[in-house]
């Protein structure tokens, strides 16, 4: 299940309006003493009726169903796996931890990528 967002993307080109000679409040110190002014506007709306399409929409994050505390050593010793894999089956709840292990790893030449984008401990591609 997905939430709809309340704004959409801004595009310079052609969401951005400005104008000029608008009344303003003469306290202002960038109007130099004139009693009118710049103004400009944002239209960060959403399309009527795309409320629900894909575009605006954020998805749900992962939800785990945590099956262990296993290091990302013995996790990648039992073939490649993706990052939410990884992430599952050693019980993190954020990834940093198996972040600061695959430094550790690239920097021992231990670990690699699949062709398909999974990660494997050196020599173990599968």
């Amino acid at each position: 299940m997905s939430r709809s967002i309340g704004l959409s993307r801004f595009q310079a080109d052609r969401d951005f309006v400005s104008g000029s000679d608008f009344r303003a409040v003469p306290v202002d110190p960038s109007l130099g003493g004139a009693r009118t002014g710049g103004k400009a506007g944002f239209d960060c709306t959403k399309p009527f009726g795309k409320g629900d399409s894909l575009e605006f929409t954020v998805p749900e994050p992962p939800r785990f169903k945590w099956s262990g505390s296993d290091s990302v050593e013995a996790i990648l010793k039992a073939g490649p796996a993706t990052f939410l894999q990884i992430m599952e089956r050693s019980g993190s709840e954020d990834g940093r931890e198996i972040l600061r292990t695959f430094e550790k790893l690239y920097e021992s030449g231990g670990l690699s990528r699949t062709p398909d984008g999974r990660y494997a401990l050196e020599g173990e591609k599968r």
